[in-house]
């Protein structure tokens, strides 16, 4: 999954560029980018399944790039908050 979305935002075209608007302009934050330090210009694409949560994103200020995904299932309320929180951990920690 990681290596599709690397190669996708990796090129510098006009469908790279459409690409690039739509991640940047997600409406749900909820996940990896929550709390991601503000120095950082962050593209994103989450999702639900039934028992699954997963998010995918990039993080560039200037030069530096980070890239991070993260899966996962749960089979409780309780796992669905945690899961949450750990994923909005996982973003602030890799930006601050």
């Amino acid at each position: 999954m990681m290596d599709v979305f690397e190669k996708l935002l990796a090129g510098n075209n006009e469908v790279n560029h459409v690409v690039l608007d739509a991640l940047k302009h997600q409406e749900v934050r909820n996940k990896l980018v929550a709390y991601s330090n503000p120095k950082y210009e962050v593209f994103n694409k989450t999702g639900e399944l039934l028992h699954e949560q997963h998010d995918i994103a990039r993080f560039r200020a200037n030069t530096d790039v980070i890239d991070c995904c993260v899966l996962t299932n749960y089979q409780s309320q309780k796992d669905y908050e945690n899961i949450l929180s750990m994923m909005q951990k996982i973003g602030k920690i890799l930006t601050h």
